[in-house]
Formats: C-alpha cells, structure tokens, sequence
C-alpha cells in the first residue's frame, strides 16, 4: 500500500462529474481494495456503506475531480474522500441519529427506521454511527478531506 517516498497512502479510484455512476463506481474499487488486505466480509460491507455516502456527497455537492484512497494510521484504516470544494460538512455530534421512539410491532420498526433513513440529510448521522464517531473532515490545499477511521484488517 505504500507509494513511492514512503507514504503509506493508496488511492483506490478517481472520479469526475462525468463519470457514470460514480457512487457504484467508487464501491466496487473499494471493495476490491479492502477484500485484498484481508478485511472480513462484515467489515468490507459496513466501510463501503459508509464510504458511499461521503462519495455521494461529494460528488453531489463539490466540485471535482474526486478521488478516494487509504491511508493506515496506526490501529485504523483510513477511508479518505478528497474532493476540490473549501465548503465544510456538517458533521454529527455523538447521538446524531436520534430515532423517534418505535412501536411495539417489528413492522412498526420497520416503518420509522425507513422513515428515518429515506429523509435527506441523515446520510452523515449514519455514517457517523456506522463508524462508531471515527468521521472527520479537514481543509486541504485544494479543498477538503472527508475521513472515516474504521479497524485495520
């Protein structure tokens, strides 16, 4: 995973505004990149669900090219989405996915975590509790860096 120079860092795929189901696009990579370190199947599904959304918001609201590498950090593994726009996320603070207090029935479930989960603007909140609050975003020379820490393989 190292680059030349001794950075520990890969990028996995870039992406424009016109590539085709960039979404889709940069899960498959993902994917296959985390699947070849070793990671178990839960874990490779659980990180690409919540690299799909910062990707998503990326590419829906900032400006490209975009690209999405992996970078190790000590205990972690670290799912970076760049992208060219200095506008910050908002992110979640802890308990940032309140869900109302369900029915009794398991339908009823159902019905209010898909209530929740179809709104805009929870994709981050979920993000955030997938995972565990390790999602940060920083300012980059040329735009923005949004992170998720998830456990190395």
């Amino acid at each position: 995973m190292s680059r030349p120079g001794g950075s520990d860092q890969r990028t996995v795929c870039r992406w424009t505004s016109t590539t085709p189901h960039p979404t889709a696009y940069a899960r498959d990579q993902l994917r296959r990149a985390l699947s070849a370190l070793g990671m178990d199947d839960d874990g490779v599904d659980d990180t690409v669900l919540a690299a799909s959304e910062i990707v998503a918001n990326a590419t829906e609201h900032a400006e490209g090219p975009y690209e999405l590498s992996l970078r190790r950090s000590g205990r972690y593994l670290l799912v970076e989405v760049h992208d060219r726009s200095c506008r910050m996320p908002v992110l979640p603070d802890a308990g940032a996915f309140p869900v109302k207090e369900p029915p009794l029935s398991e339908s009823g479930r159902l019905d209010v975590l898909i209530s929740e989960l179809t709104e805009r603007g929870r994709g981050l909140a979920i993000v955030h509790t997938l995972v565990q609050g390790r999602l940060t975003a920083r300012r980059t020379p040329t735009g923005k860096c949004v992170t998720i820490a998830v456990p190395r393989p």
